[in-house]
């Protein structure tokens, strides 16, 4: 599927459409993990971030994580978060 999108958003990302796609990508699998439609590692490979990193967006966001149970692959990221 493609998104268009209006061509003056590029002056603001300095004429990179990768950016643009990138901070797209994000928005949405945070808003479908706020909307609770998907897990926070569902939301992460959604965005194409590794989970750490889409992590960060949520904290750059001010979005708080909500109480869901973590798998193993999970509870193994969030202890590198730590480290």
């Amino acid at each position: 599927m493609d998104v268009s999108l209006p061509d003056e958003f590029i002056k603001y990302y300095k004429g990179s459409w990768d950016k643009l796609e990138k901070l797209n990508r994000t928005m949405i699998a945070i808003e479908l993990y706020l909307e609770g439609k998907v897990s926070i590692s569902k939301a992460a490979e959604l965005s194409g971030l590794p989970f750490s990193e889409f992590h960060e967006e949520l904290a750059k966001h001010k979005v708080k994580r909500r109480g869901e149970i973590l798998t193993p692959e999970m509870l193994e990221e969030e202890l590198k978060l730590k480290d």
